[in-house]
């Protein structure tokens, strides 16, 4: 039916990635997914989210809004959530570890769960993100600009202008009030110079801060 429309054949997989293009602009639903979790795990972020102001999680919300189905919104508040709470509370004391995995099919919103998972995670005190966004500097930079627009709310490749103004995008043209900040940029990645620069500042740090890296033992 296709080559008597176009008058062109398409193979399989261009059949697929037209599919996939167009399922990613007209979704309007999402499933809430399951959950197989450790038995010595302790809920904690019903307990404390009196406490917690939702800030950054707030202005990414308006963003999603504008973009995606209210049935999209409202499912990836509630899955950000239930990952949340199988982290740890960053308020416990002493050492402790925890590990997971989230897995999702292709177009069905991994990046804005992460996304909002990071947001709703500086809301809760978590300090410091590490995001481990593929082998490729393209996909690196591709991860840091999405970060910029819907964590950061600052232009990092506009490294020239003078005033924040000018630099502002996405969740920073909603808010002001504070940024997290990032130690990468989409000119550049972590290197040995950041080390240096940044390695007595971590802790000094106010905000939030996260780096966006590539998988690079």
């Amino acid at each position: 039916a296709h080559e008597a429309i176009t008058g062109y054949q398409f193979s399989e997989s261009e059949i697929r990635l037209i599919k996939r293009h167009v399922e990613s602009g007209v979704q309007h639903t999402m499933s809430s997914g399951f959950t197989l979790k450790d038995a010595s795990h302790r809920s904690w972020l019903q307990d404390k989210k009196g406490s917690i102001d939702s800030y950054y999680w707030s202005r990414y919300k308006r963003i999603l809004q504008s973009e995606r189905s209210k049935d999209v919104v409202a499912k990836t508040d509630i899955v950000t959530d239930e990952i949340l709470d199988l982290l740890q509370n960053p308020s416990d004391k002493g050492k402790w570890f925890r590990k997971g995995l989230v897995v999702g099919d292709v177009q069905s919103g991994k990046t804005a769960n992460i996304i909002g998972l990071v947001n709703k995670a500086f809301d809760a005190d978590y300090k410091l993100v590490i995001v481990l966004s593929g082998l490729l500097n393209s996909l690196r930079v591709q991860t840091q600009e999405r970060f910029d627009n819907d964590v950061i709310g600052i232009d990092s490749a506009n490294i020239g202008a003078t005033d924040l103004k000018e630099r502002l995008i996405g969740v920073g043209l909603r808010d002001q009030s504070k940024f997290p900040i990032s130690i990468t940029t989409s000119i550049d990645d972590f290197n040995i110079k950041h080390a240096n620069v940044n390695q007595q500042q971590l802790e000094q740090y106010s905000k939030p801060v996260v780096f966006i890296i590539k998988k690079n033992v």
